[in-house]
């Protein structure tokens, strides 16, 4: 995607193709209103127009100006720059879906004058007439891929301008201390001092400011891919059965046999509107069988990795050995531990309060499906602290924050150092165009490429 095309009118199919009742076929550019005046014919005397009003939907039919062949019934919105998504006129005509008939009056708008448009060149087009920031651009392509209800709507946020007033909030503080420490250099040497001082306090507020937005990030990621939820526990606990329960399906093979998962298994599935990476590992025991203690080692791995982990144990029997060393295991990451006593239906041999320590103990049997609800609810309330995010940050967002907070730190450093205030002004306005460049003040042809290239065409 070229800047130089910016001129050009472009259009594209907006829905997706195949079948559907409806579909979309966007036009914007300077020459989207000739181009609409030569193809589409005003109710069912098919007049022909001279001009449109802005926002008014309009009832009529496509017509392929060279034949007066009429293509389909359709309405019609124009919208004049700059009242328009892009900045531009602009026109959406919305027509039977299916193959034939979009593809059919696209290329009639080809034919007339418009080239096809590239990936996510609409909303490239919005973002270089300053009717969206860049971080609001990457919010819509967000919306549009959530998987997630909390995904959408952290991103719906970021689409309000939320996460890039907080930017240029943070901009605004940086481009303070430049000011206060040009004013600064001019001041005798005592008086600098104490401004000097003013200054250092600034920028460690700036400096924890990201720290935090930082966190976020982690957050972010989390609810993007989907909490993992680790279910371990000794063989034949009832882990894949588990694992089958919560994904409503068959996905793990399930036998009377110890050792028959050997391998972990991962599957995404979603609770109340929430996304969840929902593993099943290898039981962990004492083993001598060379392929069952790999499965073991990678059911530890895992371990490590979970943000919520479920400790599975047969309610039926007394605590065997495995099972005392499951709990050791689990010990250092008790706020992220789900106590399932599971196999209630064979009765009790083991009692609740001998996992007091634990905040989360659930009785149930997955094979009567009893407390599988209550477990589900347990899983949904460990996510709600990862839900209680304050700005929705991508890896882009994170790489530049990274860099400011390198600049402050390097600043903060050399006011210690007690070098030149030139210098440290050096290290805050290189932060500062950092913030700029997430907020996208400042841009490179192969950032707005990157970033619009992942959006769908018609987008």
């Amino acid at each position: 995607m070229s800047i130089n095309k910016e001129l050009d009118t472009i259009a594209a199919i907006a829905t997706p193709t195949g079948k559907g009742a409806l579909a979309i076929v966007r036009i914007s550019g300077p020459l989207t209103e000739s181009i609409i005046r030569e193809v589409f014919r005003k109710g069912k005397s098919l007049a022909k127009m001279d001009k449109f009003e802005e926002r008014k939907v309009y009832y009529g039919f496509i017509v392929d100006p060279t034949n007066d062949e009429v293509i389909d019934e359709v309405t019609l919105i124009f919208y004049r720059a700059p009242k328009s998504f892009t900045g531009e006129d602009m026109a959406e005509i919305i027509s039977h879906g299916g193959l034939i008939v979009p593809n059919r009056i696209l290329g009639l708008l080809i034919k007339l004058g418009a080239r096809v448009a590239e990936r996510g060149e609409f909303a490239k087009r919005a973002f270089l007439n300053g009717k969206i920031d860049l971080i609001e651009a990457e919010a819509i392509a967000n919306i549009i891929e959530a998987r997630n209800e909390i995904v959408y709507r952290c991103a719906l946020e970021n689409l309000k301008g939320n996460l890039s007033g907080k930017f240029k909030e943070l901009k605004e503080t940086l481009l303070d201390v430049t000011s206060d420490i040009e004013a600064t250099i001019d001041f005798e040497e005592d008086a600098q001092e104490v401004d000097v001082k003013s200054i250092e306090e600034k920028l460690h507020k700036i400096y924890k400011t990201i720290e935090e937005m930082l966190k976020d990030y982690e957050k972010s990621r989390i609810i993007e891919t989907g909490l993992k939820v680790v279910i371990i526990g000794k063989p034949n606990v009832g882990k894949s059965s588990l694992l089958n329960a919560l994904l409503e399906k068959e996905r793990a093979i399930v036998t009377d046999i110890p050792g028959t998962t050997r391998d972990t298994i991962e599957e995404t599935t979603e609770i109340d509107g929430v996304f969840f990476r929902i593993i099943d590992t290898a039981g962990i025991r004492k083993t001598t069988d060379p392929v069952e203690k790999i499965g073991v080692e990678k059911s530890l791995e895992k371990l490590e990795e979970g943000n919520i982990i479920i400790a599975m144990f047969d309610i039926s029997e007394e605590l065997g050995e495995d099972d005392k060393f499951i709990l050791r295991l689990i010990d250092k990451k008790k706020e992220n531990v789900i106590v399932v006593l599971n196999k209630l239906d064979k009765g009790e041999k083991i009692k609740e309060d001998m996992f007091e320590e634990f905040n989360s103990v659930i009785k149930l049997s997955v094979k009567e499906k009893i407390g599988l609800e209550s477990l589900k609810k347990k899983i949904k309330e460990f996510s709600l602290k990862n839900e209680n995010i304050k700005y929705y940050i991508n890896e882009r967002h994170y790489n530049c924050l990274i860099r400011a907070k390198s600049f402050i730190e390097r600043g903060i450093e050399r006011i210690k150092n007690k070098e030149l205030l030139d210098i440290i002004s050096v290290e805050v306005k290189e932060a500062i165009r950092s913030i700029e460049e997430i907020i996208g003040e400042i841009t490179t042809e192969d950032i707005l490429n990157s970033i619009f290239s992942k959006f769908c065409i018609g987008k």
